[in-house]
C-alpha cells in the first residue's frame, strides 16, 4: 500500500498453496455463501445483491485478504492510498520481480 509517497506492507505473502479451500470445495463453499450469507458487520447478503442485478450469467469472483502485515493492523485505507496486489511466480526472483511473466500486478487508487 502506498500512502503519501511511501510505500508499506499491508498484508504478508500468502502462498496459493497456503489456502484451505480449491476446486469443488471452494466451488461448494462460494454457492452456499452466495445463498445463505445474511448481512452481517463486513459481511453483505450477496443473495440480495445477485437479486438486484438480476441474476447476472456470470461473477468475478475474488478470494479474500491476507493476513495483515504490521503497518495493516493498524492503519485503514484511506482517500489517496494506493493498493497494489501482486501475484507473482514463487520460482521467480520475487524480490526484484525482473520478468514480466512470471507477475501479475493490480494497482487501485482509494477514492
Amino acid at each position: 500500500m502506498k500512502r503519501d509517497g511511501i510505500v508499506h506492507p499491508y498484508g504478508v505473502d500468502a502462498p496459493l498453496l497456503g489456502y484451505s479451500y480449491f476446486y469443488t470445495r471452494l466451488k461448494n463453499w462460494l454457492i452456499d455463501k452466495m445463498n445463505t450469507q445474511k448481512d452481517f458487520g463486513p459481511l453483505e447478503d450477496i443473495a440480495a445483491h445477485l437479486k438486484t442485478s438480476t441474476y447476472p450469467k456470470q461473477a468475478l469472483i475474488s478470494i479474500g485478504a491476507t493476513a495483515y502485515a504490521e503497518f495493516g493492523e493498524h492503519n485503514y485505507l484511506q482517500s489517496g492510498d494506493e493498493v497494489y496486489v501482486i501475484a507473482y511466480d514463487v520460482r521467480s526472483d520475487k524480490a526484484y520481480f525482473t520478468s514480466s511473466e512470471s507477475k501479475v500486478i493490480l494497482h487501485q487508487k482509494v477514492t
